[in-house]
């Protein structure tokens, strides 16, 4: 999964969930030790010669981020399905023999020189041991940027200089770090081959030259040299001065497309994680995704990023799409393993150039200083970060940032009533750049500056990230937000799975007659007496649950029974944890931290809306689930134009997907068309249709002007 731990280290208890049954045990006997021992977990992950907890983070942050692991966990270990030939091992095929002549499909090959090609070798998917690493793409020198921390034959001075970096930038900051190695490795800091050491051991010396424009020539060895010389006088003097250096973000130009609804979708670019799909069509996996935008968007192109041992597999399997003219969908072949999450590693925005006596507006790729995936650490992802080579190749424009982001928590909006661009910041992204040596408010200024909006607005991580929480639309002079409704969502759920326990001989006729009117009436607790008993019965001691009942709960091959199955169980806690009081629940410390999980989770939702709200934007509530792995989210979609792109997952929840559409369709326009996309499979691999895609408006619609 995206951005969680895959294992804890902690014992957990076996035991199935009875609820409805109150205990005498004291409910507030759980202290909450399970939340302190992830959260001490998380913070005591290696990174270089450090920790994560030398990135600094702020506890609130990692209670949230130790929230979702714990949900996962208690998800993973109390409502797994156990397999009896129901589910398969799917793993991605072989490239194969023959490749179909698909005009609409332009092959696009790069091949890197040999030197990159050994470089890349070198890198692993891990946090940079080296704490200002940046990914060396369009032809900087591939030594620029150490990945790994100075080598054992480094001298003792340069080795203690790293450890310095690793433990003190995010805390002390970037200048005073900085200074700091004045101490350490003395005049090796004001020789012309400065830059090369600061960035062996860690210092992202790109970000110094943000500091004191205004009080010296810009160089690096001015402001090396004059921190020796004030360091040297007096070490209270040299830090406030640097305190006082004023620091400024230079702009490149690029302003980041809007997401909401300010144009039409022109070109989308998708990464594919195989060239065939998971289980058939309507699966909703990133190739079934391709092949219904491709077929619901006839006007715009596409761009694929795929390994090269997949293309062939993918031309077969695309050959029968509506793929319409030729050279349509252009295809970049990869070496490196790729994920599918093409939104996280770049922004789609417009750059203006001067071009002779006019102004040009052309697209514009922007991508991070890395690829990365995580929230608590940055960890980089090479083949994703040396993408941008391949779209540079193809002729399209890409710029880098100094910033590290994932674009799954930032969107774009404007404003109607202050006709001011906001760009909304889910705070991980905050906390990846203050771990660079910033402060918060030089993070938000950078931001704002970087990618050309009037103001930030710093969101909490209810999700992994912000587009799992809200989608936004200018509408009537006004802008509205939809937002997650977990209440409405799971009511549809619990409807739709009491027909499978029927069928399933869980329930009888009768009793799911009476569950179904307890739930109608809203009476939970008697609801919950009703269902959980009978279900947890067929579950094995440690809470394992046959994969004979699975089967019941799925409609047809590509909808998944295992998946339908772990949500309804999902509905299931979500309405025990937040109708029923602790004493009612297990008093075990992990199904108590799992309860307590959730019911943060809902006022972080609550607190983020009314952030949303106090802007005096509109908000919608969409029944739609955020929960990683077992979302059931129509949110995470494209608003363009014409259309709102929504994520559907079919199968068992149609129903659900209904009224999801009927309720976005009131808060558009009347000529938008909201374009239901499957995606059931991505969303057990949390993420969806926005997830998916970089879209970019009007990409062949380039203005001149005059000066």
């Amino acid at each position: 999964m995206r951005g969680l731990l895959n294992c804890l280290c902690f014992g957990l208890l076996h035991a199935p969930l009875a609820f409805g049954q109150p205990t005498t045990t004291n409910p507030n006997s759980s202290s909450g030790e399970i939340e302190r021992e992830v959260m001490e977990n998380i913070r005591h992950q290696p990174l270089g010669g450090g920790t994560v907890d030398d990135l600094n983070l702020p506890d609130e942050f990692l209670r949230r981020a130790a929230d979702r692991i714990i949900r996962q966990s208690y998800e993973e270990r109390h409502r797994a399905v156990l397999p009896d030939g129901l589910t398969k091992a799917n793993a991605p095929p072989g490239e194969s023999d023959s490749a179909p002549n698909v005009p609409a499909i332009t092959i696009h090959r790069f091949r890197s020189p040999t030197g990159m090609v050994a470089y890349r070798n070198t890198l692993r998917e891990d946090r940079p041991p080296v704490r200002g690493f940046r990914a060396p793409i369009q032809g900087e020198p591939i030594q620029e940027w150490p990945f790994e921390q100075p080598a054992e034959s480094a001298t003792p001075d340069v080795r203690k200089a790293a450890d310095v970096v690793a433990r003190r930038l995010a805390r002390d900051g970037l200048l005073a770090t900085t200074s700091a190695l004045v101490d350490v490795v003395g005049e090796k800091l004001l020789r012309k081959d400065a830059a090369d050491l600061l960035r062996r051991v860690g210092i992202p010396v790109d970000l110094l030259a943000c500091f004191g424009a205004s009080e010296h020539d810009g160089s690096l060895q001015t402001l090396l040299h004059e921190m020796d010389a004030r360091r040297r006088k007096s070490s209270v003097e040299c830090e406030q001065w640097l305190a006082n250096l004023p620091f400024t973000w230079k702009p490149c130009g690029f302003r980041v497309a809007l997401d909401n609804g300010a144009g039409d979708c022109a070109m989308v670019r998708l990464q594919l994680t195989r060239g065939d799909y998971w289980d058939g069509v309507g699966d909703g996996c990133s190739v079934d995704i391709a092949r219904q935008l491709i077929a619901k968007l006839p006007d715009a192109k596409f761009v694929v990023h795929i390994e090269d041992r997949f293309v062939n597999q993918f031309l077969q399997t695309a050959r029968t799409w509506p793929l319409g003219e030729r050279g349509r969908v252009t295809v970049l072949p990869d070496q490196e393993t790729l994920g599918q999450w093409a939104q996280d590693n770049a922004k789609v925005g417009f750059i203006r150039e001067r071009n002779g006596h006019s102004a040009v507006t052309k697209p514009v790729t922007l991508v991070p200083r890395y690829a990365s995936r995580r929230e608590d650490g940055s960890v980089f992802v090479p083949g994703e970060s040396f993408l941008a080579n391949r779209l540079k190749a193809a002729g399209h424009d890409v710029r880098q940032s100094r910033l590290l982001f994932q674009g799954g928590n930032l969107i774009a909006v404007r404003d109607p009533k202050s006709n001011k661009c906001v760009l909304l910041i889910g705070e991980a992204e905050i906390y990846r750049n203050t771990a660079l040596g910033l402060t918060r408010d030089q993070v938000e200024a950078a931001f704002r500056t970087e990618f050309g909006v009037d103001e930030c607005l710093v969101l909490p991580a209810v999700s992994y990230h912000i587009d799992y929480e809200a989608s936004f639309r200018e509408h009537d002079k006004k802008l509205i937000a939809f937002v997650n409704d977990s209440v409405a969502a799971r009511e549809i759920v619990l409807n739709a799975g009491l027909d499978c326990l029927e069928a399933a001989g869980v329930l009888s006729a009768d009793a799911r007659t009476i569950a179904k009117g307890r739930l109608d009436a809203h009476r939970e607790r008697e609801f919950l007496s009703a269902v959980m008993g009978p279900i947890l019965q067929t579950a094995a001691a440690h809470g394992g649950f046959p994969a004979s009942l699975a089967r019941r709960f799925s409609t047809g091959p590509v909808d998944s029974g295992v998946g339908n199955l772990q949500r309804f169980l999902l509905a299931l806690d979500l309405l025990a944890a937040e109708t029923l009081p602790s004493d009612a629940w297990p008093q075990d410390e992990h199904s108590q931290a799992f309860r307590r999980a959730i019911l943060r989770r809902r006022e972080d939702r609550k607190r983020l809306w009314d952030m949303l709200a106090n802007r005096g934007w509109e908000l919608r509530a969409i029944p739609s689930f955020s929960e990683e792995g077992l979302s059931m989210n129509y949110l995470n979609g494209i608003q363009s134009r014409r259309h709102y792109i929504m994520p559907a997952y079919g199968g068992l929840f149609e129903q659900l997907d209904k009224a999801a559409q009927r309720l976005v369709s009131e808060g558009l326009p009347k000529d938008v068309e909201v374009v239901p996309v499957l995606c059931g499979e991505s969303q057990r691999r949390v993420g969806a249709v926005r997830c998916s895609t970089g879209v970019y408006p009007w990409v062949h619609s380039h203005t001149t002007e005059s000066p």
